[in-house]
């Protein structure tokens, strides 16, 4: 008698007494079995790689932030600098100490001249005020010499006095 295994999933056709047909059988459950345990498998792998895939896109947005967040504070801190190099009055804008020296080591870096600062700069700088401020460094750099010196010689004079060799 011949019966088709159909309703079962096999796709075999033999008596219920044929031994090829129920080896068939029990082969194909077998391998049923073993394709549901990699099927549940590939479904955990795939779970694991979407959650990767979601920490890899955390990861990169807190970078982005990170990145956003300092050339913000570089932008503040540039803006800080030239707030801090100039001060706007009702006369004009007058450059502070911080400024002028600021000015000062970029002419003198770049081999300007005192009108080319100012179009480096793109500030209106006037070539007598950097004349100005020039002298006003120089002076001050003098002054901190002579102090320097001065103290210098006071403590190895004070030395000398106190008999110590």
């Amino acid at each position: 008698m011949l019966i088709a295994f159909l309703r079962h999933g096999v796709d075999c056709v033999g008596t219920l007494d044929d031994p090829d047909c129920l080896g068939l059988r029990a082969e194909i459950c077998k391998l049923k079995g073993i394709i549901k345990k990699k099927d549940d498998q590939l479904g955990s792998q795939a779970a694991e790689l979407r959650h990767l895939k979601g920490h890899i896109r955390k990861l990169m947005n807190r970078r982005e932030s990170k990145a956003e967040k300092a050339s913000e504070e570089d932008s503040k801190r540039k803006h800080q600098m030239v707030e801090k190099c100039e001060f706007k009055t009702v006369g004009g804008t007058h450059m502070t100490p911080r400024g002028a020296f600021s000015v000062l080591s970029r002419r003198c870096l770049a081999n300007l001249s005192a009108r080319g600062v100012g179009f480096m700069l793109q500030r209106d700088l006037h070539h007598s005020t950097l004349s100005k401020w020039e002298i006003r460094m120089r002076a001050s750099l003098n002054a901190a010499a002579r102090e320097f010196f001065a103290r210098a010689a006071y403590s190895v004079a004070s030395h000398a006095m106190s008999g110590v060799n």
